[in-house]
């Protein structure tokens, strides 16, 4: 890596050629940013001060023998900022005649091409504009695209005078950059978040479709990346969609390398190198680009059809389909960390009730654990192990699960928890709202036969959870608790899963401290558990007790812990 200050001359060097990832993001610069450029050089114009723009961090890039210039460069930083840089120069080259051979002499090079090579999106409007060849159609076409808006800014007679204030020989001398140009081999993700850690994060998914696809491989892009990846609003919508901080995307680019590598050992920083690291190997040994994006293509289309955040607020007209409930495990309590081996099963397993099966016995193991409070931290590489020994059926998944110790050979704290571990903890622990409602929710959904109710069961994201006694019970419940031993007993009672419950609809506020009687039936027009907990198998039987006190919380723990064992066997 090489860094120094770079004039506008250094950057547009006449025997460079620089090319915007023809893939990449594309202009998006408005008026804020054009008005704030402008004042900047009209400033430099008028002082005579040194000015820096900013980093330009380019790339050098192998090149053939035959290329018409030898020195050809990747912008890695300064896309915004190069583009805009070259409008604001057309339209002063433009105006005043005294420059107007500067343009040329800076920005086309000893072959007579335009140094700077725009994107895609991008590339047509652009090179139409600086090689004078902007038509009425093209205009028509691109009449909302971000780079003829800011070639329009620069020529609108509301700055003209600006435009013509202009000593361009004073700016190109005084104008800089904080250059820096990286070799072929080197970090330009690492590079760059350091040097500009507040602006726009380059993601993995823009490195690595530019990485696959150039100018040469438009039709394939269109097919397989764009097809895919952005070719609606509602692709884009779902693969940018964020998931406790982080997108779509990025859960499936991480989980797909897990199942490519076998390997979790690396840094999120880090996974387009990986990635780079191991496509440049895989073509070494033979492969070639097209067969890793038809891979990377199929596990994306597995990701879309099965894992969706939106599930949680769907109604369930098959409670039995274990894939669906899995988005409960992985959106609702946060497990992602179960997706890529739930990925490499869909891809690998045609079998359907092969696949259920698996599932199930994923469902079992994660809410036996959540059940006995058991530590999450190294999922990731449990769940990475299993695809490491290439577990395929449900038979050989179950025999690794009950096994007794799991995972690292050692180490036995990831093991499935058996039905006395789970009896001890189930009707003492306290879950937290989360772990409770969900389940309660898929335990719901186990006990239930849609065609045997009126109403189906709803997503999980339409069900509040709520405590039967309530926390503040001491002033309406009839039971009176004198002693403190017995009020500590009642106020951990009240916080196990046998005094919870969920509801389609959270009571009102004039009822939820409300005594058992009142509670249940409602009042004042306001409803109560009865109205909202019918059908539901986890609680409606319930509503028929005249009292409601820890006897019936600890009665209703044992007769859920009963259900959770015979659902989720083993």
């Amino acid at each position: 890596m090489e860094a120094g200050k770079r004039t506008i001359t250094d950057i547009f060097n006449k025997g460079r050629s620089l090319e915007i990832p023809f893939f990449q993001r594309h202009y998006v610069w408005t008026e804020d940013n054009w008005s704030r450029l402008l004042e900047d050089i009209c400033n430099i114009s008028e002082n005579g001060s040194d000015y820096f723009l900013g980093s330009a961090i380019l790339k050098r890039k192998d090149t053939p023998t035959n290329a018409q210039v030898g020195d050809c460069r990747t912008v890695i930083d300064g896309q915004q900022r190069l583009t805009t840089l070259v409008l604001l120069f057309k339209v002063v080259c433009e105006s005043n005649e005294n420059y107007s051979n500067i343009f040329n002499d800076i920005f086309f090079n000893y072959t007579g091409n335009f140094i700077l090579k725009h994107n895609h999106i991008d590339a047509e409007i652009f090179d139409a504009i600086v090689n004078n060849n902007l038509t009425k159609q093209l205009s028509k076409k691109y009449n909302s695209n971000n780079v003829l808006m800011c070639y329009i800014y620069f020529k609108s007679d509301s700055i003209k005078n600006k435009i013509l204030s202009i000593d361009l020989c004073k700016v190109i001398s005084k104008l800089y950059f904080v250059g820096i140009d990286l070799s072929p081999n080197e970090n330009e993700q690492q590079i760059f978040d350091t040097i500009n850690s507040l602006g726009t994060r380059l993601t993995t998914a823009e490195l690595l479709k530019n990485y696959l696809y150039d100018s040469e491989d438009i039709e394939l892009y269109n097919k397989t990346w764009k097809h895919t990846f952005e070719n609606t609003k509602d692709d884009i919508k779902f693969w940018d969609r964020d998931i406790n901080g982080r997108a779509n995307i990025d859960i499936f680019l991480q989980s797909f390398l897990i199942i490519l590598k076998r390997d979790n050992k690396f840094r999120l920083e880090d996974m387009f190198l990986e990635y780079k690291n191991y496509i440049d190997l895989s073509i070494r040994n033979g492969a070639n680009k097209s067969s890793f994006i038809a891979n990377l293509i199929d596990y994306a289309l597995k990701f879309r059809e099965f894992f969706d955040i939106d599930f949680l607020g769907n109604c369930i007209e098959d409670t039995s389909r274990y894939i669906e409930r899995l988005n409960i495990i992985v959106f609702k309590l946060n497990n992602t960390t179960i997706i890529p081996y739930s990925l490499f099963i869909l891809k690998n397993i045609e079998d359907e009730n092969e696949k259920e099966s698996i599932f199930k016995l994923l469902e079992t193991y994660i809410l036996r654990r959540i059940a006995c409070n058991s530590d999450t931290k190294s999922y990731n590489a449990f769940f990475t192990t299993i695809i490491k020994k290439d577990i395929k059926t449900a038979d050989a998944l179950k025999k690794y699960l009950l096994a007794p110790s799991v995972g690292d050979e050692s180490d036995n704290s990831n093991r499935m928890p058996s039905n006395d571990e789970v009896s001890d903890s189930f009707v003492s622990i306290k879950l937290t709202n989360i772990k409770a409602r969900s389940i309660l929710y898929l335990l719901e959904l186990s006990l239930r036969h849609n065609n045997m109710h009126q109403n189906p069961i709803y997503g999980i994201d339409e069900y509040d959870l709520e405590h039967i006694m309530p926390t503040a019970w001491m002033d309406n419940w009839d039971i009176q608790v004198d002693d403190n031993e017995h009020r500590e007993q009642r106020n951990i009672a009240i916080r196990t899963i046998g005094n919870l419950t969920i509801l389609r609809k959270g009571l009102n506020r004039s009822i939820k401290n409300a005594s058992w009687d009142i509670k249940k039936l409602g009042q004042n027009g306001k409803k109560g558990l009865n109205f909202y907990c019918e059908g539901l198998e986890t609680f409606s039987e319930y509503l028929e007790k005249t009292k409601w006190d820890e006897d019936e919380i600890l009665n209703r723990s044992k007769e859920l812990l009963n259900n959770f064992i015979s659902v989720w066997n083993i």
